[in-house]
């Protein structure tokens, strides 16, 4: 009974922390796709002067 307990309370803190490490793995995503579109953009700009 007490197992049960504490498998009904300890779930909803694992799928929490599952959920802010695939929110942080899909942060990290987008912020490297922005960094590199800015620097494919730059270098479109850019490319004529190298």
């Amino acid at each position: 009974m007490l197992s049960v307990k504490l498998i009904g309370f300890c779930e909803p803190y694992s799928s929490s922390v599952r959920d802010t490490k695939s929110g942080l793995h899909a942060f990290k995503a987008i912020i490297l796709k922005l960094i590199l579109a800015i620097f494919l953009l730059l270098l479109q700009t850019h490319g004529g002067y190298w």
